[in-house]
């Protein structure tokens, strides 16, 4: 008998298992989930107006965020009523004579039992959140197998109480993957999870700030949606803090890889950037007093944390001078040109 699919969100969070939510470290996943617990702690409209949110309680498993003093105004700057959402901070009870690192760790697959006995008191829980799930789970995170193992039960779990279990996954650095195969790990990730949602920045927004315009794109699904995506910028609420503003238009055939592929080369040219600026400054900076010999440039460079390759191109940017030597066995010297000297700002190069 063909089991009915009941949704969070239709499309996107699926009731009854595992929806994982990726993107590169820093792009509002955590945003976009507090956004989320604050809807169904209201039990909101939806932002694409597919229908509202089962109200209910929220169990948010997290290691990264502190959460009072982070946390909780992240939450209100979302609207979200906080007596509805329970903040579990990663940790369990630990023995004596245990690694304090590890003991205290709660691992899914040593906890579930406890996870299931804590469900069975709080009859209106809705969805779990993990930032990031790979702090729960023990074991070769680049092992299939042994992820499959670890998370197979949390779906089990999922099903057996009839909650959502949206979990935050980093992505890798590789290039020319597709959305899902970004996920940093094993396969085992994606395998076990029902829905993937992938943040991406919009990679045509000329807006590179925080309140950069983003997508959330469904990149998996096993009940159709695929392709589907809703743009959201963030927006300064209460105290300063930031929290997710969405887009009404809904999008019905993004191609998530083109995406993936166009903002990754336009993230990685930025930060090329960066480190280009940094090393050209630091290089005249260096120069400003006189020539120096090719190695004592090199050798300070390094001391300031710059590779070979930014210590190349910096070198060619600025354009130095050799210094004509007295004799053939002097060693090389370099120096700013004249124009340079003493004028330089970063601000003045334009690549």
């Amino acid at each position: 008998e063909e089991r009915e699919t009941n949704w969070l969100w239709k499309n996107r969070i699926i009731i009854g298992g595992l929806t994982i939510v990726t993107g590169p470290v820093g792009n509002t996943k955590s945003t976009f989930c507090i956004d989320l617990a604050a809807r169904v702690s209201l039990g909101q409209r939806h932002p694409d107006n597919s229908g509202m949110c089962p109200s209910g309680e929220v169990l948010w498993f997290g290691h990264e965020d502190a959460p009072n003093e982070i946390m909780k105004p992240r939450l209100v700057a979302s609207g979200a009523d906080c007596s509805k959402i329970g903040f579990v901070d990663g940790v369990v009870s630990a023995q004596d004579g245990d690694d304090p690192e590890m003991a205290q760790r709660l691992r899914l697959e040593a906890e579930i039992d406890l996870l299931r006995a804590t469900l069975q008191h709080m009859i209106d829980v809705k969805m779990l959140v993990f930032d990031p799930l790979p702090e729960f789970i023990g074991g070769d995170h680049n092992s299939a197998a042994e992820v499959r193992s670890a998370l197979m039960p949390l779906n089990k779990l999922a099903q057996e109480f009839g909650i959502a279990v949206v979990a935050v996954c980093h992505q890798n650095k590789k290039q020319g993957l597709s959305a899902v195969q970004t996920i940093a790990g094993s396969g085992g990730f994606t395998q076990v999870a029902r829905t993937v949602l992938c943040v991406i920045n919009d990679p045509d927004d000329e807006d590179k700030t925080a309140t950069r315009r983003r997508f959330m794109v469904v990149a998996k699904s096993n009940y159709g949606g695929m392709g589907q995506a809703q743009a959201y910028r963030l927006a300064s609420r209460k105290n300063d803090q930031m929290a997710v503003e969405w887009e009404s238009m809904v999008f019905d055939d993004i191609d998530s890889e083109d995406l993936i592929k166009r903002s990754r080369t336009n993230e990685d040219g930025r930060r090329n950037t960066v480190k280009r600026d940094a090393a050209v400054d630091d290089m005249h900076q260096i120069l400003s007093n006189g020539p120096l010999e090719t190695n004592d440039i090199d050798d300070k460079m390094a001391q300031l944390g710059h590779s070979k390759y930014a210590i190349r191109q910096a070198r060619s940017q600025l354009e130095l001078v050799k210094v004509p030597r007295e004799r053939n066995t002097d060693p090389h010297r370099w120096q700013l040109p004249e124009d340079q000297i003493g004028t330089f700002t970063i601000d003045n190069w334009q690549g």
